[in-house]
């Protein structure tokens, strides 16, 4: 069975793959880049890929839109709970 850890870059995110590491299961872990993360986040992710994950790293995004801001503009409207994009 394939595992897969969905991370943000975020300490929730951050602990979760140690947790699942320490405990030696074989995780993919996927980064969604929406064009919306800070450039903080964006430095803490590819050091967090070279320190702990090998470069192995899953970064997935949009080929349809060039980021969120573009998705917005397309949509005209900002999603909601009621109104989601992702």
């Amino acid at each position: 069975m394939k595992r897969i850890a969905m991370f943000s870059g975020g300490k929730d995110s951050s602990c979760l793959v140690h947790l699942l590491m320490y405990t030696g299961q074989k995780i993919d872990v996927v980064f969604v880049d929406t064009g919306w993360e800070l450039p903080e986040t964006i430095k803490h992710v590819e050091k967090f890929n070279e320190l702990y994950l090998d470069g192995k790293l899953i970064v997935l995004k949009s080929k349809k839109y060039d980021g969120m801001i573009d998705l917005v503009n397309e949509k005209r409207y900002m999603p909601t709970v009621h109104q989601r994009f992702c």
